[in-house]
Formats: structure tokens, C-alpha cells, sequence
């Protein structure tokens, strides 16, 4: 018997986030990385990433990685990273060079987002950092940097390893360090926001798909407050809250509009936070060396403070973002360089689970190991809804006589499992079809709905139905049906493919019919045979030729016709007065060009049709009326 498992499968959409595919694959530091497809963190060192702080990654709906870069080559870089994009093999996609692109040294270097309206096509958005002037490198065409760029790169170019198709256009010049982006309300467009501190203004950008017009499509909206040095731009899974310069505004992802301070995070960086996946609450590293929360539906919201944790004095500044599975990651760095990742579980519950030490990067020579941020995402991909999370319903078949098993589209050890089948196991083995479902509980006591539609296919059955197949008639056209179950494919040997075919000759067809489950053949022979009663000729007894078209001539009349006829005709003294070797040929009651007269007379025919040996001879009267 086989088994067939379930395929692990978790979707994202973009409300309902349960694992985040497209944020699976984190590049960032000196070759340094985080893969979480397995569920759980898992540290990788494949990359070919050189930055000590900005970055982007981007996956596919899978989880496979797609493309990365630190967003560009500082102009005041004293490690000579170079600026580029690589590809999911980790070679070069892309070089940037030095003045294309933005900044690797800005904490918000790069931004990617799908490109609306396009399969396989996405947008790489660039900023410079705020010390782009301090360098020796720093060109003088760029008296204000390189601002606000962007770059397009298509999946389906070399062979899938993608290529970029639009370089280095420009969007707005200056932006500098922050650089964030959330999904519209209407689930398609996209909003941008940048920093443009000469004017004290937000850039913002609606992406719709269309192609960019410079300056046109970016709007400055006045920053109600004075912008800080180096900033990050945070917004919330919801699209409904911005943190900037350690202030909180609201914002409408639906109008773009962003509103006037809310309120300011006390003794807070201008970076290094982070929203929670519920969007209720805004994780930061406090100036007094604890991590701090506030709640945004607080009637205070600074007064809601909480030092959740202690982080040791010696543990410098780094970064921290929202990351797969409703957890937040967050980075220090000791004056010996060692990195340490920390992990916030359940960080929209009453009882956050802090991890400061959850991995430990030793320096290495010749490498930085200074984690000082993390790769942008736009973190509407994120989001979860407060305590309770539904996967959209899976749709499975398997075949009759098979063993199922079906798995849980999440994994992790420390959840627990609730079957309708009053199973607590990750995955269980049925053999009948209908509706399955399990209740996921993580350990933040959050639960989701996974709800499993199993459909039993049957291997492949042929019938036919109910036709005579030796019994068709010659010159008639018949509809043979095939009696299949729906959805099977099906094959004739004349190349037809449907359930149906039309017969008009003798002939042998054979048809093969498949399914996931197997392959089923048959073959049958249709047989024409000429349907007509037995043949026969009709003799009249009365003629009466007088040319009104009625009964004016004699003959048989036949319902098929005989391959072998003879007829004669003699009046009553045995004199021959016609005679016919075709039944097309009838006597109109004359002899020699003249009529004979009123009387009976005799007549004699001799006839074979095609299926018969011998030859009928049929006698008799026949009178002529004048």
C-alpha cells in the first residue's frame, strides 16, 4: 500500500501572515545570515555579502532565495565593500560600482518589493547614508549624493537567476539612511517613504506598476518634527503607524497621509526598533539599557513603558526587526566585535520571551563582524492578528486503496496539535476522505486554523455506453459515449481526446484513460451491415397506360435492387410483346411503337439479389385497362 504525504505547504497572504516565505533568507554582515525555512533560525555563512549595515533579501512564495545586496558602495568606506546584487548562487548580478545605487553604510540601505501587475519582475530601491560626504571618494558631481534611486531586476531572465533591466534611475535627491515601505490598502500598490532632511519632508512614492517619472512621482510631505541625524522609517504590519526620530504619527495606507506626532518613545534611539507582528506595540533599545516596549493602544502611550530586559552595558547599539514566525530579532555588538542575535518571542503577548544571547558570532580576521543591521523588509508581510491565525483551507486528493498522511503546515516542536480526529501528533494517517482540521497552538498561546479538504480518487474505470457495436447500419452516424469519470484524461488511437466519438464506418479504436492514480485501456471494433428488411420485387396485377403518370407502366417494384433481372411479357396467343434485362426499364404497353389493346396478358421475371445464391422467378396476370 502507499503512502502519500501532504505537501508542506504555508502561504502568505497579505493580512494573514503565518510564515513569511519571501523573508526566509536574511544576508547581512560580512557573509553572515539567518535561514529560516526549517521553522527556526538557522545560522549560514554561504553568502557573499560585504556590509556592516544596510541590506535586502528577497525569496520566492517558497521560501527559495531569489536576490540580495547591500543597496551600494559608500562613498566614505574605509573597508572598500563593494556595492552589488547577487543572485541565489551568491555570484555577482549586478555591480554597482561606486556611484550607483546608495549606500551600504545607511541602516535602511535597500528596499525590494514585487513590482504590481508583473509575475517575476521586481524593484530595488537604493539610499545614501548620512556621512556620504566625509570620504575622499565622494565624486563632485554629487553635491548632495546619491539620493533616492531605484533599479528593476526580472526572475526570468538567465535561466532563472534573474537580471536587472533598469539601473541606477533616479528618484529624489537628497535622501539619506531610512528608507521603508508598506503595502496599500487596496492589497496591489505599494507606498514608499524616504527622508529628504534639506527640506524637512518625508518622500513619498506610490508604486502602481507604471513606469516612474522623474520628479514628478515622489511628493514631499512636511516631517512634523525636526528630523535627527540617522534615523530609520518603521511602519507597522497594519499600515496604520509610522515610528520615526523616536516619534510616533499615524498613517493611512489607503491616502498616503501621514499624521501628526503621537507621541515620543522615551529615552529612545532614533533606531533600533521595531513594530510587533500585531501591530500593537513598538519594541526599542532604550537609552538606559533596556529593552522597552510601549502599547499603542495605551491612552498614554509613553507612559506605557515596560523594561522588559536588561541588556548588558558592555553589548554596544546594533539593529532590530521584525522577522518570520511573530518574532523579533535584535543585534549588539561587544567592543571586542563579537555579534550577538537575540530573539523576542510572543511579542504581542502579556509575557514577551527575551533571548539576548540566542546566537554568539566570535570576530574572525579579516572580516567585520559588527552586525549593525539587519537585511529591509516591508513588514506588512508580517503580520499576524492578536491570538489567532487561519490558513487558508488546502485542498488534497489522494488515490482509493492509499494510505494519507496529512502534516501540519507549521512545524515546531514546542506547539501543540489538535486533531478533529482527537490526534495531538504533527501529522496522522487516514484512509477515508472529508474535511480535516487542527488547531496550532505556539508557545505565545497564539492558535491557528488548519483546515485539510481530502478527496478520494478511484483509479481509472472504461465503460461504454449502451451501442450495438456489430449492429450499425451502413450510411448512419453514431455517438459512442464514454463512461469515465470526470477529470481523467483520455486518449483515442484516432488522437481524439474526448468522451465522446462519432462512428460512421467499420473500424477497431483503442482508448486509454489516466488519472493520478493509474492508467486504464480498452478497445472496440464497430461493425456496419446493411439494415434494410429482406429484399424483394412487387409485381402489379392492372396497368393503365394512358399517360396521367398513374400506374402508365409495368415492372417490379423493388426496396433494393437485384444484381441479376430478367422480365417477359406475352399476350394471351404466347407472343412475346416486351421484354427487360434492367428494372429501370418498365413496359408502357406498347408493341413496336404501338399501343396493344385491352386484355390480359402473361409475364415472367427472374431476379438475384447480392446475398442470395439462387434466383427467384416470379408468374403471373397482368390485365391493361385503356
Amino acid at each position: 500500500m502507499k503512502k502519500i504525504k501532504s505537501l508542506f505547504l504555508i502561504l502568505s497572504l497579505p493580512f494573514i501572515a503565518i510564515a513569511q516565505p519571501e523573508a526566509y533568507n536574511w544576508y547581512f554582515g560580512d557573509q553572515f545570515g539567518l535561514n529560516f525555512s526549517s521553522g527556526e533560525p538557522v545560522v549560514v555563512s554561504e553568502s557573499a555579502i560585504r556590509t556592516r549595515k544596510g541590506s535586502a533579501t528577497v525569496s520566492d512564495a517558497e521560501g527559495n532565495l531569489l536576490f540580495y545586496t547591500n543597496g551600494g558602495r559608500p562613498f566614505n568606506n574605509p573597508f572598500g565593500l563593494p556595492g552589488q546584487i547577487w543572485n541565489r548562487n551568491h555570484e555577482v548580478m549586478y555591480d554597482m560600482g561606486l556611484i550607483f545605487g546608495g549606500s551600504s553604510e545607511a541602516t535602511q540601505s535597500s528596499l525590494i518589493i514585487p513590482k504590481p501587475g508583473q509575475d517575476s519582475v521586481y524593484i530595488l530601491f537604493t539610499v545614501e547614508d548620512s556621512n556620504w560626504d566625509e570620504g575622499p571618494n565622494t565624486p563632485s558631481g554629487y553635491p548632495l549624493g546619491r539620493g533616492f534611486r531605484y533599479f528593476e531586476i526580472d526572475m526570468r531572465l538567465n535561466d532563472g537567476l534573474g537580471g536587472v533591466t533598469v539601473t541606477n534611475r533616479r528618484l529624489h535627491i537628497p535622501a539619506h539612511q531610512a528608507l521603508a515601505g508598506t503595502l496599500h490598502a487596496d492589497g496591489e500598490r505599494y507606498w514608499i517613504l524616504t527622508l529628504d532632511w534639506t527640506e524637512d519632508s518625508f518622500v513619498r512614492l506610490l508604486v502602481d506598476g507604471s513606469d516612474f517619472m522623474f520628479p514628478t512621482d515622489v511628493e514631499l510631505v512636511p516631517t512634523p518634527f525636526d528630523p535627527p541625524f540617522a534615523p530609520e522609517i518603521k511602519i507597522s504590519p497594519d499600515g496604520k503607524w509610522i515610528v520615526c526620530a523616536t516619534r510616533i504619527m499615524s498613517f493611512d495606507n489607503a491616502t498616503g497621509e501621514i499624521g501628526n506626532v503621537t507621541a515620543v518613545l522615551p529615552n529612545a534611539y532614533s533606531f533600533a526598533g521595531t513594530f510587533s507582528p500585531g501591530s500593537r506595540y513598538y519594541y526599542y533599545r532604550n537609552l538606559s539599557g533596556f529593552i522597552g516596549r510601549v502599547d499603542l493602544n495605551a491612552p498614554n502611550i509613553p507612559e506605557s513603558l515596560e523594561a522588559l530586559s536588561p541588556i548588558n552595558e558592555q553589548h554596544g547599539i546594533g539593529s532590530m526587526r521584525l522577522g518570520p514566525f511573530n518574532r523579533i530579532y535584535f543585534s549588539t555588538n561587544d567592543h571586542d566585535d563579537t555579534t550577538r542575535i537575540g530573539e523576542i518571542r510572543c511579542p504581542d503577548t502579556p509575557s514577551p520571551i527575551i533571548n539576548e544571547e540566542l546566537f554568539i558570532i566570535p570576530p574572525e580576521e579579516g572580516r567585520i563582524r559588527r552586525v549593525s543591521g539587519f537585511p529591509n523588509f516591508t513588514d506588512h508581510i508580517f503580520m499576524r492578528e492578536p491570538n489567532k491565525d487561519t490558513l487558508p483551507p488546502e485542498n488534497l486528493t489522494f488515490c482509493a486503496g492509499d494510505e494519507l498522511i496529512l502534516e501540519s503546515r507549521i512545524i515546531n516542536p514546542s506547539y501543540e496539535y489538535e486533531w478533529n480526529t482527537g490526534s495531538t501528533n504533527e501529522q496522522i494517517t487516514i484512509s477515508e476522505g472529508g474535511v480535516y482540521y487542527l488547531n496550532i497552538t505556539d508557545e505565545c498561546g497564539v492558535t491557528t486554523y488548519d483546515e485539510k479538504n481530502v478527496v478520494i480518487v478511484n483509479p481509472p474505470s472504461i465503460g461504454f455506453g449502451e451501442l450495438a457495436l456489430d449492429e450499425l447500419c451502413i450510411d448512419e452516424t453514431y455517438t459512442l459515449n464514454l463512461l469515465t469519470d470526470s477529470g481523467n484524461d483520455i486518449i483515442w488511437s484516432s488522437g481524439e481526446s474526448t468522451d465522446n466519438i462519432l462512428l460512421s464506418e467499420s473500424t477497431t479504436l483503442s482508448v486509454t484513460v489516466s488519472n493520478d492514480c493509474g492508467i486504464a485501456s480498452a478497445e472496440i471494433t464497430a461493425e456496419f451491415i446493411d439494415c434494410l428488411e429482406d429484399c424483394e420485387l412487387i409485381f402489379p396485377d392492372i396497368i393503365s397506360p394512358n399517360g396521367d403518370g398513374i400506374n402508365d407502366t409495368f415492372g417490379g417494384f423493388n426496396n433494393c435492387a437485384p444484381i441479376s433481372y430478367e422480365l417477359q411479357v406475352y399476350n394471351r396467343w404466347g407472343k412475346l410483346v416486351f421484354e427487360s434485362d434492367n428494372i429501370a426499364n418498365a413496359w408502357d404497353g406498347r408493341l413496336d411503337g404501338t399501343t396493344v389493346p385491352s386484355d390480359v396478358y402473361i409475364f415472367r421475371a427472374q431476379y438475384r439479389f447480392s446475398e442470395e445464391e439462387d434466383y427467384q422467378v416470379n408468374t403471373g396476370q397482368l390485365t391493361i385497362l385503356r
